[in-house]
């Protein structure tokens, strides 16, 4: 079992969520969850407060912290790609890759953090209006913001972490994170890697729970300052609606619709395999994966046959395999939508190619 995380604190709710892999179906672990708003306000509290000293902690010891983590992480590499192949599905070889993409951005955050403060300094004496600003300044200064909420999506659940995390802390802002219910054993294990690395308490916490409860509170808390979320656009859009109604500062990552374009003197073989990739990494549920194939009508026979060879060529199996090329999708309603749109497809009209 493991418990949610507030500030470093480990709470157990009583409450869990079962953790299935999506590779094999079978519960993996479960995890506390935050079933109140209560104890979600309580970890926004203790963030709040938190930034009042975390914020002045020297530079140094934030990029020491970050290093530290990216340490611990190189050491454990192996043990985290396992993780994530067994809780997302993501065949081992991409996990391994994440997890490096992810210690990665914990080295460049501490890298950065001697430049996301530095401010600005504006001659006055510029503009023509008003007048009497002769040899006057202004100086702009760079500040943290306060409580970040995190919304994770759960097809990159540990290298999201990173992308949101660390440069917060470099910043000197404290995090709530809100992980994907189908992923969140991935942010409780590196939330502990920071502790272990000396991030101080209060600093950053995990809220495994339903967005209608820990969402829809970190969302709409006014102790928050920003939210950086990364998911659907329909989501995302409501997100932002309700947190910018209270003041916050929002960055979205949300859905598209990524068209792959062939041009008529493309090398086919090399634009197929490139198409194949981008459609089918990760059983096709990357942020990017490419959605759309549009071909030269010259040569698309061409192009459907070199794209079909190259789809009959991946291996499907376990995660875990070395060679798997694509797993699963990451739940069983994952599956019922995908044949949805095939079913659908095909009733107006359309040719399923094999």
């Amino acid at each position: 079992m493991r418990a949610l995380i507030i500030g470093g604190e480990y709470l157990d709710t009583g409450v869990y969520h079962n953790v299935i892999s999506p590779g094999s179906g079978e519960v993996i672990d479960k995890v506390s969850i935050a079933n109140e708003r209560d104890i979600v306000r309580r970890a926004i509290d203790t963030a709040y407060e938190a930034f009042n000293s975390f914020s002045r902690e020297p530079l140094i010891n934030r990029m020491k912290i970050l290093r530290k983590a990216a340490d611990i992480m190189e050491e454990s590499k192996e043990e985290l790609a396992r993780l994530l192949a067994l809780e997302a599905g993501k065949p081992i070889r991409d996990a391994r890759v994440e997890v490096l993409r992810a210690i990665s951005l914990f080295r460049i955050a501490a890298e950065e953090a001697r430049f996301v403060l530095e401010g600005k300094v504006h001659r006055v004496d510029a503009y023509e209006y008003p007048p009497g600003n002769e040899n006057r300044i202004v100086m702009e200064v760079r500040e943290p913001i306060g409580v970040v909420g995190a919304i994770l999506p759960f097809n990159f659940p540990i290298n999201s972490f990173a992308h949101k995390v660390a440069p917060n802390i470099a910043a000197g802002n404290t995090v709530v994170v809100k992980p994907a219910s189908a992923t969140p054993i991935s942010a409780l294990e590196l939330a502990s890697i920071l502790y272990k690395a000396g991030l101080p308490k209060g600093v950053v916490s995990v809220l495994p729970g339903p967005a209608s409860i820990v969402g829809d509170e970190i969302v709409t808390n006014r102790k928050v300052a920003g939210i950086t979320f990364t998911g659907s656009t329909y989501t995302g859009l409501a997100i932002a609606s309700k947190a910018i109604s209270t003041g916050k500062r929002v960055m979205m990552e949300m859905g598209g619709s990524d068209p792959i374009i062939v041009l008529e003197d493309a090398d086919i073989a090399r634009a197929a395999q490139i198409a194949v990739r981008a459609r089918f990494e990760y059983a096709g549920q990357n942020c990017n994966s490419g959605k759309r194939i549009i071909v030269h009508e010259k040569i698309k026979d061409k192009f459907t046959e070199a794209f079909l060879e190259g789809v009959r060529r991946l291996k499907v199996g376990s995660p875990l395999a070395e060679d798997t090329d694509m797993g699963p999708v990451i739940s069983e309603e994952a599956l019922q939508n995908l044949e949805g749109v095939i079913k659908d497809a095909i009733d107006k009209g359309g040719k399923l190619l094999h």
